[in-house]
């Protein structure tokens, strides 16, 4: 009886020492922490937790005085430029789906072209080139091929070029405008804005068509609401789109938006101060955050890069204020 008394008298002198030593103060420690994570700003949050996704952002710029080209984190580490040409202005980047490319829009003495180039900036050469405009590049979800819009037949079509090279196809053959490309890795067809005249308000109206990379099967997805100020951007998966709401009534010009395939219903992810703009949205690889161009109307419509989560929480400036930033596109990267 003795020992057990005694064993027992050491066991708990033990307990208590490690209670007050360890356990008491870490879970003192723990609390507070909790606390102050809770109370610690969205954006101060996601710099010292990174909670980013992965992925690299591709964007235009003129802060070295001249539209150029560059890459950067979406924490808004490793700015890189990867153009460097002072007789030419580059526009428009997006990524091909396993990064291996950048297609982008270049204009020299006047004229715009879409061009590729590796995303170090090295074997730049042109893929589609044309005296009338050719803008707005997209890849397939397989990377052979590039939607543009173009106006090389008098108005503005959709067209389609192999990455290797080749004469362009017109796939929308429309008399309308038809802009905005966007190619749908859900179900591999280009969904394009076709502009005409609405019935309804006595103005146009821009609604929402898909084809395939054929030509064939034009068909109209979204009659006329909800009003799309730029055509629908595809998540990774297919089952999500964003997009910039236009001059309507039951929605904001330079808000950004976001919807699930097949439905009617959106909600506004960020834009709806009178102070600012946004556009131009991008998705990122997993679906959580959207990069987008915010344009700043008190401070001379300056245009900055930003990323945002798609509740409209945590947004962050990655460009911050330096030149004007626009053209923002999110690689993916691989599979996992």
């Amino acid at each position: 009886k003795m020992r057990y008394d005694k064993g027992y008298r050491k066991a708990k002198s033990l307990f208590v020492f490690y209670l007050n030593t360890y356990i008491i103060p870490f879970g003192a420690m723990l609390i507070i922490a909790l606390i102050i994570y809770k109370h610690v700003p969205s954006e101060l949050k996601a710099q010292v937790f990174n909670d980013w996704p992965d992925g690299k952002i591709v964007f235009a710029s003129d802060r070295d005085g001249n539209w150029e080209l560059y890459t950067i984190n979406p924490d808004g580490t490793e700015l890189e430029r990867l153009t460097h040409t002072p007789d030419s202005q580059e526009y428009w980047p997006v990524w091909s789906p396993n990064g291996t490319f950048i297609a982008f829009v270049s204009l020299i003495d006047g004229n715009y072209d879409i061009e590729v180039m590796n995303p170090d900036g090295a074997n730049r050469h042109k893929l589609a080139s044309h005296s009338a405009m050719d803008i707005e590049p997209c890849f397939s979800p397989t990377g052979d091929e590039v939607a543009f819009t173009s106006y090389r037949d008098g108005n503005a079509e959709i067209f389609v070029v192999s990455i290797k090279g080749a004469t362009p196809v017109n796939v929308s053959r429309s008399s309308y405008e038809d802009t905005s490309p966007s190619w749908n890795p859900g179900d591999d067809r280009i969904y394009f804005l076709r502009t005409d005249n609405d019935d309804k308000s006595g103005g146009v109206m821009s609604r929402v068509f898909a084809v395939d990379s054929m030509g064939e099967h034009v068909d109209k997805i979204f009659s006329a609401y909800p009003y799309f100020g730029n055509v629908p951007k595809w998540s990774k998966n297919g089952r999500m789109i964003t997009f910039t709401g236009g001059a309507y009534p039951k929605q904001k010009d330079g808000v950004i938006y976001v919807m699930k395939r097949g439905k009617s219903k959106y909600r506004a992810v960020i834009g709806e101060g009178d102070s600012y703009r946004c556009s131009r949205p991008a998705w990122s690889p997993d679906g959580r955050s959207i990069a987008f161009t915010h344009t700043s109307v008190d401070e001379g419509c300056a245009k900055d890069i930003c990323i945002v989560n798609t509740d409209g929480t945590n947004v962050v400036n990655l460009t911050c204020g330096i030149g004007d930033n626009d053209y923002a596109d999110w690689y993916w990267g691989e599979e996992k």
